[in-house]
């Protein structure tokens, strides 16, 4: 089913897109799940910088490591179900954040009969990135709707990357 309004279309895309395969691709293009889109590194960064943030974190998308950086460490992708539905062979990881807010990936191996365990990363695939604000996304939805001053009615993504800024 396809969201009806702009507000729904937009929770789609806040939940289901996804970043590019690569930092080298810019702008939205077509998701081949079929729902949401798939988003640049440009726009992570212009997001960040429009909402004076340095880092997102999101799950829920199967990544072979664990854990993935985008757009020079401004997103991380952790996913925590290792070998998931028992065919993807994947890593699981979860995030620790310190009390200066550094970010550790910890991952576990896909199981076999001889069991694993969470093993230190020693060095990230993408280079860490200082961590200085850690939001919710509805910490900066009601920031953004707070000082915007925006209508109930307006379209959310026009809130949360507006291109006049």
């Amino acid at each position: 089913q396809q969201p009806k309004s702009d507000n729904e279309r937009a929770i789609v895309d806040i939940l289901w897109s996804d970043p590019a395969e690569t930092d080298q691709q810019r702008g939205f293009t077509e998701n081949k799940r079929g729902v949401s889109c798939v988003f640049g590194s440009d726009i992570v960064e212009k997001f960040c910088k429009n909402n004076n943030i340095d880092v997102i974190i999101r799950a829920h998308q199967v990544v072979k490591e664990g854990y993935e950086y985008f757009a020079r460490g401004h997103l991380i992708t952790v996913f925590s179900a290792t070998n998931y539905c028992g065919v993807m062979d994947n890593a699981g990881a979860i995030l620790c954040i310190s009390e200066d807010l550094r970010i550790s990936p910890k991952l576990v191996e896909p199981r076999d009969q001889n069991g694993s365990d969470w093993r230190e990363v020693e060095s990230p695939p993408s280079p860490m990135r200082a961590v200085q604000n850690i939001d919710t996304l509805a910490d900066v939805l009601e920031r953004v709707a707070l000082e915007d001053g925006m209508d109930p009615n307006q379209n959310l993504l026009d809130v949360l990357l507006p291109t006049n800024k």
